[in-house]
């Protein structure tokens, strides 16, 4: 998340080289506000700043004006924007577990089974 300004983090520069490292590109909109106690203030943006981020990372520069742009917005980026589920096999893994906790279990029993009366 940014407002094109750094007053934190990383400079914007090394924000972009990052992102293009990975291969991730970086979208962005403009403006907006926050609700604080049902006040809305609003937040500006270095406008530059961001078109620069988002050209410079492979990305797109969008301008939402409203709630419903930036539903849009956000509708064209959710068709890019996905992830994979990839599904493992872990039943070795209970396996070995119960293995490892059975052997346990036998020797303290013959361990300790030897020295109770």
């Amino acid at each position: 998340m940014s407002d094109g300004e750094t007053t934190r983090g990383r400079p914007n520069d090394q924000g972009v080289a990052a992102a293009r490292t990975v291969g991730v590109p970086v979208h962005s909109t403009q403006d907006g506000t926050l609700d604080v106690g049902g006040q809305h203030i609003p937040v500006p943006v270095n406008r530059e700043a961001l078109r620069t981020i988002a050209d410079d990372s492979g990305g797109t520069a969008h301008e939402a004006t409203s709630g419903d742009e930036l539903a849009a917005v956000y509708r064209n980026l959710g068709s890019s924007i996905g992830y994979t589920t990839e599904h493992r096999e872990i039943t070795t893994w209970f396996i070995g577990l119960t293995l490892i906790l059975g052997l346990a279990a036998g020797t303290s029993s013959i361990l300790l089974g030897s020295r109770l009366p």
